[in-house]
């Protein structure tokens, strides 16, 4: 039995039945909503979702309210809530109608089931979503958004700038039964002594049950059954979210158990271990899959493993290298997918949608773009394809670094450079190269740059 407090429930602080605030993003399926994130610390100190081991959390079975006043829509029985997240993966999910809509064109319904950043994923249930829609109205909850920009394809839209949607979230505590319509539990009531009373004495009633039948229990707990792949969340990230014509995008990948059972599933985030796939859609709406350039040719036979609830892994850096006919060559308004397949290769996992921009190269940066551009090679060279037998290679690195430093071409170079000098022992040029790269913290791959120095170190320290 849960209890909150005695004599008068709290309206503020961790112990609070209900909690308001803003959605920062949503995640679920192909067709509902199964996580609303929040600005809010859901915390009270009980097991939630995201604990190890985990619990349900103080929402287990409450209720979310999103929208304005007069444009609520509410969610009841949520499977319960993480630090900062409720989470409702059973029947229709956390329910978030919207509108889009445009003077002269007919309004499109449906239901949000993906916002990230500014991009807005509907599963239309009404209506034809084209990109006549650019420039019109996207409303949820009651708020309103400027779209400038429809996909399709997946059926999503971006917005301007991502508005305050407001939620409300109380739990299932109604102790004198006064609040069965409007669900608000118990805030700020206070409790008659001889409901709580009774209330007491049957939780000492269900001790002794439980006492009896423990091992019951234990039994159960432990005999979860291990869900398939697909349950799995499927996440990335950049590093930054605008990039130069040619430059290489660095992603970081992470597969989360976010469901209150054992997950089975594999370590293979690296691109060389080639379960990953990758999609881009474009300014145009086409969506284009995306070549992965990498040393490592074949297909790598990944070991299964289970991940126990609230477990995560995180890739190291991943790159996507562009070729001057590559679609993110040009500048424009994109959208990058992964899609990572299991052990079998059949079951497979979508992520998130991550927006990243390309803008014109200026100045100094122009010089060095325009000389790559003429290599029909340039994503080779930036994912570390072997340089050795290449001397060609070689030299539009050498010549990056000295003419066109400062650039961000010219740090991929550097530090391509390091690794094959480091290979070739010869230390003294890596080391050079190594150091230009190392102290920036905006470079992906300055840490390594830094290891690499630690070693070099001993490699190039005077005899004593």
């Amino acid at each position: 039995m849960r209890v909150d407090s005695m004599g008068i429930v709290p309206s503020t602080g961790p112990q609070k039945n209900s909690v308001t605030g803003k959605i920062t993003s949503i995640n679920g399926t192909s067709t509902i909503a199964t996580l609303v994130f929040t600005d809010q610390n859901l915390n009270d100190g009980s097991p939630k979702l995201d604990d190890q081991p985990p619990g349900n959390g103080r929402f287990e079975n409450g209720t979310i309210r999103i929208g304005t006043t007069g444009n609520v829509t509410a969610t009841a029985d949520v499977e319960g809530n993480g630090t900062d997240y409720v989470q409702k993966n059973t029947g229709n999910g956390i329910v978030i109608p919207c509108t889009v809509s445009k003077s002269g064109e007919t309004d499109v319904t449906g239901n949000v089931i993906s916002l990230l950043s500014n991009v807005v994923k509907i599963g239309i249930t009404g209506g034809t979503l084209t990109a006549n829609f650019v420039g019109g109205t996207l409303r949820i909850g009651g708020v309103s958004m400027t779209i400038t920009a429809v996909n399709i394809t997946d059926s999503s839209v971006t917005v301007d700038a991502l508005a305050d949607i407001p939620f409300n979230l109380v739990d299932d505590d109604d102790f004198n039964s006064d609040n069965t319509s409007s669900l608000q539990g118990d805030e700020g009531e206070d409790i008659n002594m001889k409901i709580f009373l009774n209330l007491m004495m049957a939780g000492l009633l269900l001790v002794l049950l439980v006492g009896t039948g423990l091992s019951i229990v234990h039994q159960k707990e432990f005999s979860r059954d291990v869900l398939p792949f697909s349950n799995l969340t499927f996440e990335i990230i950049s590093t930054k979210d605008e990039f130069l014509p040619l430059e290489p995008i660095p992603l970081i990948l992470e597969l989360n158990n976010r469901a209150k059972n054992p997950v089975s599933g594999h370590r293979g985030l690296d691109f060389s271990q080639h379960h990953i796939e990758l999609f881009v859609a474009g300014p145009d709406g086409l969506v284009n899959k995306v070549e992965i350039k990498n040393p490592v040719l074949k297909l790598v036979e990944l070991t299964p493993r289970v991940y126990e609830p609230g477990e995560s892994c995180r890739s190291k850096q991943q790159l996507i290298t562009i070729n001057p006919s590559d679609v993110l060559a040009q500048p424009g308004e994109y959208r990058i997918q992964a899609v990572i397949h299991g052990t079998n290769w059949y079951e497979e996992i979508k992520s998130n949608l991550l927006p990243v921009r390309i803008i014109e190269a200026k100045g100094v940066d122009k010089q060095a773009y325009d000389y790559l551009k003429g290599s029909a090679s340039v994503s080779e060279l930036f994912a570390g394809f072997d340089l050795s037998q290449d001397q060609n290679a070689l030299g539009m690195f050498e010549r990056l670094t000295h003419s066109f430093g400062g650039t961000v071409y010219a740090e991929y170079a550097s530090f391509r450079l390091g690794e094959f000098y480091f290979a070739r022992k010869e230390y003294r040029k890596a080391k050079e190269h190594f150091g230009k790269v190392a102290k920036k913290s905006d470079f992906i791959f300055a840490g390594k740059a830094s290891n690499y120095l630690n070693e070099l170190e001993a490699q190039i320290a005077p005899p004593e």
